[in-house]
Parts: C-alpha cells; sequence; structure tokens
C-alpha cells in the first residue's frame, strides 16, 4: 500500500500519540527513552516536520514493537480496536466449537476436537482459543444454567483465571463452582473444564 507524503505525516503524528497515549509514556519519557530529542520529537507531532527520516521511524517503531509500515501507512488505534473486536469486522477467526448434548457429554468428553466437529452440529466462538466445546444442557444444572442454553467450555489442561467450573460427580451430577480450591470434593468429582461463554 502506498501512501502519500501528506497522509504519511498524518499516520505517524497519530500513531506517535496513540502509541504514547496507551503505553503510558509521556514526551519527556518517550523521548528520554527513545533518544530522540525533545525539539525532534515535538516538531513532528507539531506537523512542523513534512518528512520524517526513516531512521527516526525506525527508532519509534522498535521502541513500540510495531513496523514502521505500520507506523507509516496505517492508523494503529483503529487496527488496534479491530482485531480486539469480536465481531466479523474483526480480525479474528471463529472457532467451530462443536455442541454436544448434556446426556452425551462424559461419553464423548476424551474424543479429539476433530472427532467431535464431524459427529455434532457446530456455534461458533470470536477468539484465540483451542480445545473447545460447547454443552446444550437439557438438565438444569441446580443455581447455573436451564435446559436449552449452550455453555462454552475451556477443555483442560489449561488455567483460566476468574471463570467458572464445571464439574460432574455420580452423587451430583454436572455442577458449577466459582472457584478451584479444593473444598472438600470426593475422588468421584471429574474436573470438565473452565465455562467461558454461553448462548440463548
Amino acid at each position: 500500500m502506498k501512501t502519500t507524503n501528506a497522509q504519511r505525516k498524518i499516520n505517524i503524528i497519530k500513531n506517535i500519540e496513540y502509541l504514547m497515549r496507551t503505553r503510558g509514556e509521556t514526551k519527556a519519557s518517550f523521548s528520554n527513552r527513545t533518544g530522540l530529542t525533545r525539539t525532534t520529537l515535538y516538531k513532528i507531532l507539531d506537523g512542523r516536520v513534512n518528512n520524517v527520516q526513516q531512521a527516526t521511524v525506525n527508532r519509534i517503531s522498535d521502541f513500540f514493537g510495531v513496523s514502521c509500515e505500520e507506523i507509516e501507512d496505517y492508523d494503529l488505534e483503529k487496527l488496534e480496536r479491530l482485531n480486539e473486536t469480536l465481531s466479523t469486522e474483526g480480525n479474528k477467526n471463529p472457532s467451530a466449537i462443536p455442541v454436544i448434548p448434556q446426556s452425551r457429554y462424559l461419553s464423548v468428553a476424551a474424543w479429539k476436537i476433530g472427532q467431535l466437529v464431524t459427529a455434532f452440529p457446530l456455534t461458533y466462538f470470536f477468539g484465540d482459543e483451542s480445545n473447545m466445546v460447547a454443552m446444550k444442557i437439557e438438565t438444569e444444572i441446580k443455581g447455573s444454567f436451564i435446559p436449552g442454553e449452550v455453555i462454552i467450555i475451556k477443555r483442560p489442561p489449561v488455567l483460566v483465571c476468574d471463570s467458572p467450573l464445571l464439574y460432574h460427580s455420580g452423587k451430583n451430577g454436572f455442577f458449577v463452582v466459582n472457584d478451584k480450591e479444593d473444598n472438600g470434593m470426593e475422588d468421584t468429582v471429574r474436573f470438565l473444564g473452565y465455562i467461558v461463554g454461553e448462548r440463548l
């Protein structure tokens, strides 16, 4: 993508301001930490430099861990917002999640995801996750979920902080706990995963 000099100048100014704001840098700290003089930085940000030297752009991009092309050719604030957005306009690919009926869940819990996606209907989850399944609730999970709801489960081994945990025991059936402390649970309790979402 070839950017005009005028657009390049605007992008550099907007991106430096955005990166400083979101990364907690002041003009003084940014100048000190990158080695750019304050005079140069102020001139760039005030729009008084029509053609920022490539060495200066390299120094800025190295400091913030982004490419020179991103600083020169794109609106980083808009790009980061799109990348974080969980929508069809975002940049995250949806993961296909097999939806397993509650009555069959335990019998297929050890199956690989590849086997499950060919055997069950799918729902989608936008994010960077893997090893995820969904359970369609058929019998109420006391105090948590009712029939017809679908819960998205991140299967172990993994640690997901601040997410409810799904268990099963022969005595109590499926149940949800809000923290992973060993609250004197019996030996027959089986940890099934972390609940990371739900669908109605």
